[in-house]
């Protein structure tokens, strides 16, 4: 069996730096710094899918659709979001914004759709779609920084 040489492009969007180890062939450890990214062979993907859940919860993205496919990942994960994303969702229709929040499982994910929701100018309905859904304030959020 040949060993995969395919690099993959693995992207972190968070602000926070994302700590990776991986076991198989020379053992490593490094950080994946936050809104950065790095290349990884298909195989370490493969492990790191296997053996934690950076992937499943969202911490880490690959846009690979044939490695994802590798991965079981056949559906959009939601909390795998990139900020152009959240602006969007945000933005556009509040069903929609309603249906799509609701799908958030991950608190770094709903943290950063808060963030994103103090930087625009949102109408009190969206605000209160977030507090319902989220169980966030944005205007207590964003007050508590002032202070």
């Amino acid at each position: 069996m040949s060993q995969t040489t395919k690099k993959v492009k693995v992207l972190n969007n968070n602000k926070f730096d994302v700590g990776v180890k991986i076991d198989i062939g020379a053992p490593r450890s490094f950080s994946i710094k936050s809104k950065s990214f790095a290349y990884l062979q298909e195989d370490e993907v493969l492990f790191l899918d296997s053996s934690c859940r950076l992937f499943r919860d969202g911490f880490l993205r690959i846009e690979d659709a044939e490695v994802k496919e590798s991965m079981g990942q056949v559906e959009e994960n939601p909390n795998d979001v990139t900020d152009e994303e959240i602006e969007q969702l945000l933005t556009g229709n509040i069903k929609k914004m309603e249906k799509e929040l609701k799908l958030l499982t991950a608190l770094h994910a709903k943290n950063r759709v808060i963030e994103k929701a103090k930087e625009l100018d949102l109408t009190a309905g969206k605000l209160k779609v977030i507090k319902e859904v989220l169980g966030v304030d944005v205007f207590e959020v964003v007050s508590e920084e002032i202070i």
